[in-house]
């Protein structure tokens, strides 16, 4: 029996960028396959020409990929399947950049982006991560846990995108079994405001109501309207200048 999720998300574009004309480099996405929440979000490299496009064929082409294999798929799904399933997708992605950057005449680098999936179903969460952000849900006992964490380098802004040939290698990879109420994966804008350093451990106050947003959403355009107008506020905008990227997810 199909399992129904409502999803509100939003990609808008930091400050910086307002400042210096660059598009929004964010992009995210979200499907449902066989009782599966799919979410995707990618933020692309400042440093590179064609980060935007980069991070919007990721999220197209890994999303397409997990929704055919899951409906496709028999039997139990296992950690060790969704590892598998994640890291197709992720190889989809890689091909299709790879395509755009030949049709291009361009390096793949030009493309270069982060990377963050997840499935979210009736009995748990998986999820694949590339880079920074991370993805935190709400438990069915109210607890609110990070199921990926943004990696900690050696140095500030340090990251691994899924064009690197160093990508598998930085895959971080968590199954969480057990009955998950709402998800949110987020860009990297967002880590300082949603995440408590240095454990990277959710901060509960910044959840809470963006969980309540999701339950309550009864018009999508509406939400997302409200979710946009949350992360382009002064509030948000004072802390951070980067683009921002939040995907909600909730069981209904």
């Amino acid at each position: 029996m199909s399992v129904l999720w409502k999803m509100v998300g939003a990609s808008v574009k930091g400050t910086s960028h307002d400042k210096s004309g660059a598009p929004c480099q964010d992009s995210h996405g979200a499907a449902q396959a066989a009782g599966f929440f799919l979410g995707a979000v990618a933020d692309g490299a400042g440093s590179v020409s064609h980060a935007e496009r980069g991070s919007q064929l990721a999220v197209e082409a890994a999303l397409a990929h997990l929704s055919g294999a899951l409906t496709a798929a028999a039997g139990t799904m296992t950690a060790d399947t969704f590892k598998a399933m994640f890291l197709d997708a992720i190889n989809a992605a890689r091909a299709r950049l790879q395509a755009e950057a030949a049709a291009q005449s361009l390096a793949l680098s030009a493309f270069s982006t982060t990377l963050i999936l997840f499935a979210a179903f009736a009995n748990g969460v998986a999820a694949c991560q590339v880079g920074d952000g991370a993805l935190v849900v709400l438990t069915a006992d109210d607890a609110v846990i990070a199921v990926t964490r943004p990696p900690i380098g050696e140095y500030v802004n340090e990251t691994t995108f899924i064009t690197s040939e160093a990508w598998e290698a930085a895959a971080q990879h968590a199954f969480l079994p057990g009955k998950v109420r709402r998800a949110a994966a987020f860009s990297d804008g967002l880590q300082q405001l949603a995440l408590k350093f240095p454990d990277c451990e959710p901060f509960a106050p910044f959840f809470r109501p963006l969980f309540a947003l999701v339950d309550e959403a009864v018009d999508p355009a509406r939400a997302t309207d409200q979710l946009t107008q949350f992360l382009d506020s002064p509030r948000i905008n004072e802390r951070t200048d980067d683009d921002k990227t939040l995907l909600l997810a909730g069981l209904n």
